[in-house]
């Protein structure tokens, strides 16, 4: 969790429940916008892989955030959440596939350049 400082005070914030669970929900929807299921990940376009990443990381750390609130239950994913887990993960075996074709490639066209972090270490899960 990422812990925010109240202006140089003594006492250390975390986020509201409210508002990590509608970051979470954010980030879901946006990474529904790039592939609406992990099956929609198309490995032929660059650009797209790069967004599909971003989108994914954001995911990854939104849902690290959510988990650490006692708030939070495995039984909201599907229902409150509009994603299950095992969806979480088969979107995470496309999403080391796609850095693989991302770092493969060495001829990014600089037109299309979508900033992701290569060594970004995913948080909410155990890799696969």
């Amino acid at each position: 969790m990422v812990l925010y400082s109240n202006g140089g005070e003594n006492d250390v914030l975390a986020p509201e429940w409210e508002e990590t669970k509608q970051a979470f929900l954010k980030a879901i929807q946006e990474l529904r916008e790039v592939a609406a299921s992990p099956e929609k990940v198309a490995f032929h376009h660059i650009p797209f892989l790069k967004k599909f990443a971003k989108a994914y990381q954001a995911l990854d750390r939104a849902f690290s955030a959510v988990q650490v609130y006692s708030e939070f239950d495995e039984s909201q994913l599907g229902s409150i959440f509009s994603i299950q887990f095992k969806e979480i993960e088969n979107y995470q075996g496309k999403y080391h596939n796609a850095l693989e074709v991302i770092k493969s490639e060495k001829n990014n066209d600089p037109s299309e350049r979508v900033e992701i972090d290569i060594e970004y270490e995913l948080e909410s899960i155990k890799a696969l």
